[in-house]
């Protein structure tokens, strides 16, 4: 009885502590209560500076509780929205429309009237007072902001990429469990999305050995800069342009193509070409009809070619650079251009032939030698200055000068044989041939691997990599006196043959009586 007691004064105490509940005071919302915001997807690579905007304000009653209407947006921008086609979204006073609060904020028509709104606050021609900046360091990716109820717009300058705009609401909202208003969300995340185009430039499909003579192909592929629809045509840059070094002649054949419907569509029309100071090429884009016709596709190609000429041998001869240029803030009445670049490089390589008497002997001129490649073809070159190249018109023969050397340049990587035709006068010319192997690994591109010659008139110990030409391999090549000669008539060599001789018949005919002998016996 005693327990059935108590349980009963428990339940009554319960029951009182619920209904005095009700009438309890909850702790009432203030337009003054905040939000964590985190803006992320800042490119840790650069930095950037993210300002708030406030666009809307929140109208409570002394208790906490929201308004009718409870949202009005900020006098210049509900101006700004009357004057332009955006006047459902603002009524009298300056009130926010249920026709703007239905929309989602990531529906079209927001991400459109912030577009709008972001490129009338750039270009001055809206005027909000900024909440707070951010400065986001290298390294970082995110801005934090404590923001008050309202919603607010977040633009992103001083960084290379190009960012969309931001767009975050802190609102109340009711909450039927404990009947009273909270904030609708303590902590937002909004992900900026951004666009940083990118160039990327390869040559004969990554291959960096080349020959003079050779023709060269070049690939440079480009991101499209993403320029929003509200960004004036004269803020939409997209220049690309190469700078080609002396040891490389344009062939004039650029072709610019975009893979449209899964084919490689030619889309030269819709640029510009034009000529600066140190330029091989400028390309300017059409914009609006570039776009127009790529849609979506976000990449375009440039394929075009150089040969290689006879001044290509030390590696800056042969550099080759191309440039996108576009505008990183194109929300900015003042053109902001980047600049970025890919760079590509290739080599040549050579020989110089040293001809020497023999292993201490004088150098000679006069020799001539014949250089073939690995499928045995003879390759015929031209003479420039003190030196041979590559040139299929020209001839075979390769002749020592005045010094008693050759110098070739020009050549790819690969195997040669070289072979003497003519020797200098009293020497022999070698039966045999000098195998010359010229390799190079990608990690140190430019210099020659290692020192790789065979051959019986090869000097030992004169075949090394050129200390000042890396690229090139300096060989000796000896020769040797003919020292085989015949004896003068009626000297000690002759009667030494002619004894010989008689000896050899004599042997013969006995041979020739013992064998006739033994058949007629038998």
């Amino acid at each position: 009885m005693k327990r059935k007691t108590i349980y009963k004064f428990l339940c009554l105490c319960l029951t009182l502590l619920m209904a005095a509940s009700a009438f309890m005071p909850v702790k009432a919302l203030k337009s003054t209560d905040t939000a964590n915001v985190t803006i992320s997807e800042i490119d840790a690579n650069y930095g950037a500076t993210v300002t708030a905007y406030k666009l809307i304000n929140v109208n409570l009653d002394s208790n906490g509780n929201p308004m009718d209407p409870a949202y009005k947006w900020d006098n210049a921008v509900a101006d700004w929205l009357s004057a332009h086609e955006y006047g459902d979204y603002v009524s009298a006073d300056d009130n926010v429309t249920d026709t703007f609060e239905k929309l989602e904020d990531d529906s079209t028509e927001i991400k459109t009237l912030v577009d709008d709104l972001a490129s009338a606050i750039r270009e001055g021609t809206l005027t909000v007072a900024p909440q707070t900046s951010v400065d986001v360091e290298k390294g970082t990716t995110e801005a934090n902001y404590t923001l008050e109820m309202g919603a607010y717009l977040f633009l992103v300058s001083d960084g290379v990429k190009i960012y969309a705009p931001g767009f975050a609401r802190v609102y109340p909202e009711y909450d039927d469990e404990h009947n009273q208003w909270v904030l609708s969300a303590d902590t937002l995340n909004i992900s900026l999305k951004s666009n940083e185009p990118a160039i990327t430039k390869t040559v004969n499909g990554e291959g960096v050995s080349v020959a003079v003579g050779e023709t060269v192909t070049y690939t440079v592929t480009i991101d499209v800069p993403q320029y929003g629809e509200t960004v004036s045509d004269t803020k939409k840059a997209f220049v690309v342009s190469d700078e080609m070094a002396s040891g490389l002649t344009f062939n004039d054949d650029v072709r610019i193509t975009a893979k449209l419907n899964d084919a490689d569509t030619d889309i030269s029309q819709y640029f510009t070409l034009s000529q600066e100071e140190g330029k091989l090429f400028v390309y300017t884009a059409k914009y609006d009809e570039l776009k127009a016709v790529i849609g979506d596709v976000t990449q375009i190609t440039l394929t075009y070619t150089a040969t290689v000429n006879n001044t290509a041998y030390a590696a800056e001869s042969l550099l080759n650079e191309a440039f996108l240029t576009y505008d990183v803030k194109p929300y900015v009445t003042a053109v902001d251009l980047k600049t970025k670049n890919d760079t590509v490089q290739s080599y040549t390589y050579g020989l110089e032939i040293t001809k020497q008497v023999d292993t201490v002997g004088d150098l000679v001129n006069g020799t001539q030698f014949t250089l073939s490649n690995a499928e045995g073809t003879e390759l015929k070159f031209n003479q420039k200055d003190d030196y041979y190249y590559l040139d299929v018109n020209g001839n075979a023969t390769l002749t020592v000068d005045a010094a008693g050397k050759i110098k070739i340049h020009g050549l790819d990587l690969g195997t040669y044989t070289l072979k003497e035709i003519k020797a200098p006068e009293g020497y022999t010319v070698p039966s045999e041939v000098t195998t010359i192997v010229l390799t190079d690994t990608a990690e140190n591109l430019g210099e020659l691997d290692a020192v790789n010659v065979s051959g019986p008139n090869v000097k030992e110990d004169g075949t090394v990599i050129d200390a000042t030409y890396k690229n090139q391999l300096d060989l000796i090549i000896m020769n040797y006196k003919n020292d085989f000669n015949l004896p003068t008539t009626g000297g000690m060599g002759t009667m030494i043959f002619t004894v010989a001789g008689i000896l050899l018949m004599g042997g013969a005919v006995i041979l020739m009586v013992f064998v006739l002998r033994k058949k007629k016996e038998q």
